[in-house]
């Protein structure tokens, strides 16, 4: 009789045991890559927007303040912003310090500041989205060196859907879109690019907006290349590019549109390269500048 009690305890407490243990090992494996926030660092958060939602380019502004106890870390640390809906990563944002953290001083403050993008990710008619979905925002330092992280602010935001009032942008002649195959086999990804000169017009907001353009600038594009932004008959700038991810972020007024309906937005490139030395499989020769992957106006 002992002996059946001893074994209906042994196996009554086997699984508990091994999940204790599998329990244990996934903590250590978590606490090596993932640590507490540092001490004697406090961090203040605050956005431009009062009511976040989707589609929204906000300015985002942190404040790091050092205490007395605070120590200096052993390396520099690259600062990070994410944001996730669910299983979905909204972005990920690599913020640059004026001061390296291995400087920084106790009882100082040292601040960033940066415009992020949240992108469309709420179904605007759906019932569940009346009082707002949350999204888990945080910010984490990351060693260059391997793969640590240190999580130092992390907050659960609560977002509600685009407001319909957003000015529209239609595009209009000098666009070449491009179908190309996704991940998966029966999906396309949709891609587009500007010619020699590209167009768009921008609805009049009757009130400050913002305009941004983000793409990317192909590695094959010949050098010396030129991008001249105008709106109407107004240059925002002209720059030359490098290759890369390529960002543009406007503060425009309610006087730069007048009274007029809209103003045309102009996209002008001196050199332009063939897509299919982009992309050798697409036969097609028509020359493009760049890629616009995102156009923000609000």
């Amino acid at each position: 009789m002992k002996k059946m009690a001893r074994n209906k305890v042994y196996n009554y407490l086997r699984p508990g045991c091994l999940a204790v243990v599998i329990l244990i090992l996934f903590w250590l494996v978590v606490s090596c890559r993932e640590k507490l926030a540092l001490p004697g660092v406090e961090v203040a958060v605050s956005f431009s927007d009062k009511n976040l939602s989707d589609n929204l380019l906000t300015s985002l502004k942190i404040k790091f303040i050092t205490t007395s106890d605070f120590k200096l870390p052993v390396q520099d640390y690259e600062l990070l912003a994410e944001a996730s809906a669910g299983e979905k990563t909204l972005l990920r944002e690599k913020l640059s310090f004026p001061v390296p953290v291995s400087r920084w001083q106790p009882n100082r403050v040292y601040e960033v500041q940066k415009f992020i993008y949240f992108p469309p990710f709420i179904d605007f008619f759906s019932r569940s989205v009346g009082q707002g979905l949350p999204v888990n925002f945080r910010l984490y330092f990351k060693s260059p060196l391997s793969s640590d992280m240190i999580v130092v602010y992390q907050r659960r935001l609560k977002f509600s859907p685009c407001p319909p009032d957003v000015p529209d942008v239609v595009f209009l002649n000098g666009w070449l879109v491009v179908k190309r195959p996704g991940k998966n086999p029966d999906e396309l990804q949709v891609e587009r690019w500007t010619g020699q000169q590209a167009s768009c017009w921008l609805e009049n907001p009757e009130r400050p907006a913002m305009l941004m353009l983000r793409g990317s600038i192909p590695s094959e594009t010949p050098p010396g290349q030129k991008v001249v932004i105008a709106l109407g008959n107004r240059i925002l700038e002209e720059f030359e590019p490098l290759p890369g991810s390529l960002e543009k972020i406007y503060q425009l007024t309610g006087s730069d549109f007048g009274q007029n309906d809209g103003l045309q937005l102009t996209i002008r490139v001196n050199k332009t390269i063939k897509l299919t030395d982009i992309y050798p499989d697409i036969k097609n020769e028509q020359p493009v500048g760049f890629r616009l992957e995102t156009i923000y106006f609000r």
